[in-house]
């Protein structure tokens, strides 16, 4: 009887270690993992690894703004639908989350951050400040 609660432990513990760093949907890259990105013109910020509890925050931030601004004659688009990467990132003491986002699974999605050129609302990249709960920025790319 030991063996069964020890091995439930172990594997609820496993568990939320995994989904620390990703799902099936979502990636996050822990402070050390160097990334690629462009949404900040300077090299003035440094990283940290956003938990769970912020990258949920996030996406809910998000998901409210889209609703409230995408024009009332479109869609906004479901964060359910993307893959989505995560990036702590730390600019003048102040704690952002960057967000990256496809329609489709690439082969490197726990490696590195998505970087396509084109393929319109497939793809977007935001940056949320996690005091504020601003969107600071939310671009998709151009079509195709």
């Amino acid at each position: 009887m030991k063996w069964i609660i020890y091995f439930s432990c172990l594997l609820t513990t496993i568990q939320g270690l995994a989904q620390d760093s990703q799902d099936s949907k979502r990636m996050i890259f822990p402070q050390e993992t160097p990334v690629s990105f462009d949404l900040l013109p300077d090299s003035n910020w440094q990283r940290f690894t956003p938990s769970l509890a912020e990258i949920d925050s996030a996406d809910r931030y998000l998901m409210t703004w889209l609703s409230r601004e995408t024009p009332a004659d479109r869609n906004p688009p479901a964060l359910n639908l993307y893959y989505r990467q995560y990036v702590g990132i730390l600019r003048n003491g102040k704690r952002y989350v960057y967000i990256n986002a496809a329609c489709r699974k690439p082969d490197y999605f726990t490696k590195n951050t998505l970087y396509p050129r084109g393929g319109g609302n497939c793809y977007f990249r935001a940056l949320i400040d996690l005091k504020t709960n601003e969107v600071i920025t939310l671009l998709f790319n151009a079509p195709r």
